[in-house]
């Protein structure tokens, strides 16, 4: 009888560890499941990360561009005007030498040639004002670059987060 008795008690445990085996390979199966499925969201939102940085990447570039572009013309600008007040000023001058010489037609020149200089400097005023925009407008472009890179880094930091987990 107690042969038969621990015959049934072992029969039952071998019946109880093969459940526990079954459900810890239904546990394992759902948990590789689990894994695969974290995998493809991780993959997904690293592509999704990648697409948005190069997408910002090519806007800070684009603005950078633009913005150095618009300093260039700007410089291109203000050196023409330069040369156009350097200009005026040597005809300024030789008015004015005429203007000694006692010839009041001269004297009108030089009026008419200082009312120029005087036009000329306020442009140039003017170009150097918008050059220093443009300039300003660069270096935000600058910051706003060094900032998506800063994202960029922190996407990447958190897909490799995901990817780990």
């Amino acid at each position: 009888e107690r042969e038969r008795v621990h015959a049934q008690e072992m029969e039952q445990l071998k019946e109880e560890s093969r459940a526990k085996i079954d459900d810890a390979l239904r546990q394992l199966e759902e948990s590789k499941a689990e894994i695969s499925r974290l995998h493809v969201e991780a993959d997904k939102f690293k592509e999704e990360s990648n697409a948005e940085i190069t997408k910002l990447r090519a806007e800070a570039d684009r603005s950078q561009e633009a913005s150095e572009a618009k300093a260039r013309t700007m410089a291109v600008d203000s050196d023409d005007m330069r040369q156009r007040v350097l200009s005026l000023e040597a005809e300024l001058t030789k008015t004015s030498e005429r203007a000694e010489a006692g010839s009041l037609e001269a004297g009108r020149a030089a009026a008419e040639a200082a009312g120029k200089l005087k036009e000329s400097e306020a442009e140039m005023a003017e170009l150097e004002a918008s050059l220093a925009r443009a300039q300003a407008e660069a270096r935000t472009s600058q910051s706003q670059t060094r900032r998506f890179q800063r994202e960029c880094e922190e996407s990447r930091a958190e897909c490799k987060e995901l990817l780990s987990a």
